[in-house]
C-alpha cells in the first residue's frame, strides 16, 4: 500500500504600501500665490486589500517652519497622523495645505527657504513606505501703499511693515500725501 502525503505551505504576504509623489521630489511653491500643496500629486498605494487600514504620518523638517492649516483628515501637531484605506489617505494627503510661520518668514526674507516634509505610510500588520518632499519658497515683488495716519490697521505703516516682512521678493511701500 502506498501513501502518499502532500504538504502546503501557505505564507500570507502583506507587502509594504507604496508612496507615489507623481513628479519631482523637491517642488517650488510661490507663498503670494494661494495655497501651498506639497502633496497634490501624491498618491497612496496598497497591493494588498483595498480596504486594508493604513497608518499615514507626515513630519515637517522643523516645526517652527510653519504647519498644516486645512489638514484633509489628519491629526494635529506634532506629527500629522491619518489612519484609513489607501483611497482616502490618497484624498486627505492631496488637500493639506502648508502655511509657513511669520518667524520662519522673516528670518533673512523668505528667498531661499526649504521646508522637507517626510511621509510614512504603515500597513496594519507589515510594511513602511517613507519618502522625503522638499518644498522651495519663493515670492514675487508686492506694493504697499499708505493712506492713513493711524497707527495700525489696513492702511498704516506699521501694516505695510507687517506685511512686507512677511512677503517674498523686492517689497516697495509708498507714502502717499496726507
Amino acid at each position: 500500500m502506498i501513501n502518499e502525503v502532500t504538504t502546503v505551505v501557505v505564507t500570507s504576504i502583506n507587502d509594504a504600501p507604496q508612496i507615489v509623489l507623481n513628479g519631482p521630489d523637491q517642488v517650488t511653491a510661490d507663498v503670494g500665490a494661494g495655497d501651498i500643496k506639497p502633496f497634490l500629486a501624491t498618491s497612496i498605494l496598497d497591493a494588498d486589500a483595498a480596504q486594508q487600514q493604513l497608518t499615514v504620518t507626515i513630519l515637517v523638517d522643523n516645526p517652527a517652519k510653519g504647519s498644516f492649516a486645512v489638514l484633509g483628515g489628519f491629526t494635529n501637531l506634532p506629527t500629522y497622523t491619518l489612519i484609513g484605506t489607501a483611497a482616502e489617505a490618497t484624498a486627505s494627503i492631496r488637500n493639506l495645505v502648508f502655511n509657513p510661520n511669520r518667524g520662519f518668514a522673516s528670518l533673512s526674507g523668505w528667498a531661499g527657504k526649504t521646508v522637507t516634509f517626510r511621509a510614512m505610510a504603515r500597513a496594519t500588520r507589515n510594511g513602511v513606505a517613507t519618502t522625503n518632499l522638499s518644498v522651495y519658497l519663493i515670492g514675487h515683488n508686492r506694493t504697499w501703499l499708505v493712506t492713513t495716519l493711524n497707527d495700525s490697521g489696513p492702511g498704516s505703516l506699521r501694516q505695510a511693515v507687517e506685511d512686507s516682512n512677511w512677503s517674498l521678493g523686492s517689497n516697495h511701500i509708498i507714502i502717499t500725501t496726507f
